[in-house]
């Protein structure tokens, strides 16, 4: 558990603040003297409301502050995509993959290419690119409507991304894609 407040580092001088471009505003600095405590636990933000400074701000009593209503806890998961991990809290809103729509838009024009006769070699060399490269992101062409819809609409779940689907090495059969990728 990761628990704050935590010890604060020594402030650097002014000077070296400017020079280094420390000098920055914090955001929401009204909000920093109401909280407590917040702690970061195995899949679960919890954060206390500091009982004085909040009924300051309020202007009461602090004893007339419900203690119960002064803690939350609020759950959230950790999402890997690519190299990016994001924290998931509630339910979060479709987010599409711009690298994944680039490459499924690749493919369709790769496939419309193809199907008009040009060769595999040549699109390759147009491309800049290997035809093992071209060949594999190739299969993002055919993948099942209902998934090719959920990357454009951004509702795929975020771990799949172009080298999962890639490596994933999904089957032919529709039915069976949309049960690996759970749509």
């Amino acid at each position: 558990m990761i628990c704050w407040p935590f010890p604060m580092p020594r402030k650097p001088p002014a000077s070296a603040r400017h020079r280094s471009g420390l000098q920055r505003r914090k955001p929401y600095p009204d909000i920093w003297p109401l909280i407590g405590e917040i702690r970061l636990m195995q899949g679960c933000l919890g954060i206390t409301l500091a009982a004085f400074s909040l009924a300051r701000a309020l202007n009461i009593l602090p004893e007339v502050l419900n203690p119960v209503s002064m803690t939350f806890e609020h759950p959230f998961t950790l999402r890997r995509r690519g190299v990016e991990t994001r924290l998931i809290s509630g339910k979060p809103e479709p987010r599409p993959d711009p690298v994944l729509q680039q490459n499924l838009a690749r493919a369709h024009r790769w496939a419309k290419a193809l199907r008009h006769g040009k060769s595999l070699t040549n699109l390759a060399k147009s491309e800049g690119c290997s035809e093992s490269s071209l060949r594999s992101r190739l299969t993002l062409a055919f993948l099942v409507p209902p998934i090719q819809r959920a990357i454009l609409y951004g509702s795929i779940a975020p771990e799949w991304t172009t080298d999962r689907l890639l490596r994933q090495n999904l089957p032919a059969d529709w039915s069976a894609q949309c049960r690996t990728i759970s749509l």
